[in-house]
């Protein structure tokens, strides 16, 4: 009954056996993309019946000046978070593979699994931990720092504008370090021990072997690193929800709560699928400035 498929040529084969995948694909992803697109250039009446108006929506959110605040609070959150989460995590990575070179089994296992319990515990679960811990009134952070003598009275870490943005760009890194360690560790332990020990038979400091051999051959874990909690860190809405709300003020607010608003609260569906489509364009000019400073190959 089968006989047709063996008689197939090789590449009609191979496109038949990703058929289904494809299918779920463009299911997926292809359809939701193209009624969004869709969705950006049409206004909805009171019935929400949609109507289409080409490019209107977009000239709107062009010229409002709250999009573009937004737009630049959201970009100063995703630099400050990317900035933290990756130096961080890549030091992390650093110090537990030049620990776990001195031990195994448990120890290495336990070691391992406590950096990782900031990205096991639930990002709302995770965010209402920071928010109980800088509370002006009963915080740990201001009994510590006043049990210090470091402070003179409680700091109102959320209700400050001149902290509430550093605050939540701390948590969200908080949050994303154990996964660049991983992803990091991951390659630091795929790297040669042979090339080490051969740069330091040529005289490479601990420098020269960081530069030359563990950042070179490092940059495609990075490049997945940076990109995914690059993109994931500008779209996040958790944390900004639980923590500050986007105040004092609008201090905190970013663009993804612009969304939410023009959506769900003056049911503007064609403006927030604009704004997505802003979103999901500037995403993939944060992979193509990481690819072309990465120098990346196919």
């Amino acid at each position: 009954m089968f006989q047709w498929i063996n008689r197939l040529p090789a590449g009609r084969f191979a496109l038949l056996m990703i058929l289904p995948s494809l299918i779920f694909l463009v299911g997926v992803i292809l359809y939701p993309f193209i009624n969004l697109v869709l969705t950006s250039m049409s206004t909805y009446d009171q019935y929400l019946v949609p109507h289409f108006t080409g490019v209107e929506n977009y000239r709107k959110i062009f010229n409002d000046e709250l999009f573009w605040e937004d737009l630049g609070r959201s970009l100063v959150y995703t630099g400050g978070s990317v900035a933290v989460f990756f130096v961080t995590g890549f030091a992390v990575a650093l110090s537990l593979n030049k620990i776990e070179n001195h031990i195994g089994g448990t120890a290495q296992t336990l070691l391992r699994g406590i950096c990782l319990l900031p990205w096991a515990i639930p990002p709302v679960t995770a965010t209402m931990m920071w928010r109980w811990s800088l509370n002006s009134q009963y915080g740990m952070v201001n009994d510590l720092l006043l049990r210090l003598g470091i402070v003179g009275e409680p700091v109102g870490w959320l209700t400050r504008s001149t902290t509430a943005m550093i605050v939540i760009i701390l948590a969200d890194a908080w949050i994303r370090i154990p996964f660049v360690a991983l992803i990091l560790l991951a390659g630091l332990k795929a790297i040669p021990r042979e090339l080490y020990e051969c740069a330091k038979i040529d005289g490479a400091h601990t420098v020269g072997q960081f530069r030359h051999i563990t950042l070179p051959l490092l940059k495609y874990p990075m490049s997945i690193c940076l990109a995914l909690q690059t993109m994931f860190a500008f779209r996040t809405y958790d944390i900004l929800s639980v923590m500050t709300g986007g105040g004092p003020g609008r201090t905190t607010e970013l663009l993804v709560k612009y969304v939410l608003d023009s959506a769900f609260k003056g049911y503007s569906f064609g403006i927030a699928s604009a704004v997505s489509i802003v979103m999901l364009f500037i995403c993939f000019l944060f992979v193509a400035i990481y690819w072309k400073l990465l120098r990346l190959e196919v």
